[in-house]
């Protein structure tokens, strides 16, 4: 979580989820934060972490990772 971890070490988290999901034979369908009000202050940390995870996205949809895709949906400001 954000609160308590850098955004790096978060995404290391997230990418080891996501690769025994993928590796499982499974797809990850990725929900991208959503601004809330009472975290103003790690706003931009949800921003670096969500371009983290839509970059890592980009490499298994192009196979450079694995065959499936991994869609995300952007949760709060209209970007995939």
């Amino acid at each position: 979580d954000l609160w308590d971890l850098s955004v790096s070490k978060t995404f290391k988290h997230f990418k080891k989820v996501v690769k025994k999901v993928v590796d499982s034979g499974a797809r990850v369908i990725y929900m991208g934060t959503k601004p809330e009000p009472d975290t103003t202050s790690i706003h931009s940390d949800y921003e670096k972490y969500d371009a983290k995870i839509r970059a890592l996205a980009a490499e298994y949809a192009v196979g450079t990772l694995a065959p499936t895709p991994s869609p995300t949906v952007s949760a709060g400001s209209g970007t995939p």
